[in-house]
């Protein structure tokens, strides 16, 4: 059993004598009609999202006022990007950059992250710093799908 859809090819007439719309499941109609009457395939296949921290140095980050990322996608996806850090031992994790960006076809492309004020102070008071960059792909359809990548920025 699926999905209800109604047919009405049939010729059989109501109490009022109007044709009888007969309800049938969509694999009742499917195995009547071949395997093309299903109306569209439905993409239920989230897109396959890699995420890299490209940046190295919290010195070229504190330059840029960004992180650079690189992101590739199997198939168009919008996809957003957040990184966070923790730069108080013990303290909270903070978000030091946010981005997105919307890839039309399949591929890699390298994307800027610009820095939070947060962010900002973090990589001016620190030597080094632990950023883990997290991506969340959707695609057209509504499939999601999340990578992480993390790298110490070293001075």
């Amino acid at each position: 059993g699926g999905r209800s859809v109604r047919s009405g090819s049939d010729a059989a007439l109501d109490a009022l004598g109007h044709p009888a719309l007969l309800l049938q499941t969509a694999d009742q109609v499917r195995l009547a009609n071949g395997p093309w009457a299903a109306a569209t395939a439905v993409d239920q296949r989230a897109p396959a999202l890699g995420v890299q921290l490209v940046s190295r140095g919290v010195t070229m980050a504190r330059a840029r006022h960004a992180l650079r990322v690189r992101v590739t996608l199997d198939e168009s996806a919008h996809v957003m990007l957040r990184a966070v850090a923790r730069p108080r031992a013990g303290g909270p994790l903070v978000t030091v950059a946010r981005g997105e960006v919307h890839m039309m076809q399949p591929g890699t492309r390298r994307i800027s992250l610009r820095l939070t004020p947060a962010g900002r102070a973090a990589v001016r008071r620190h030597r080094a710093l632990a950023v883990i960059v997290t991506g969340r792909a959707t695609d057209a359809a509504g499939n999601a799908t999340t990578e992480r990548s993390g790298r110490t920025l070293r001075a």
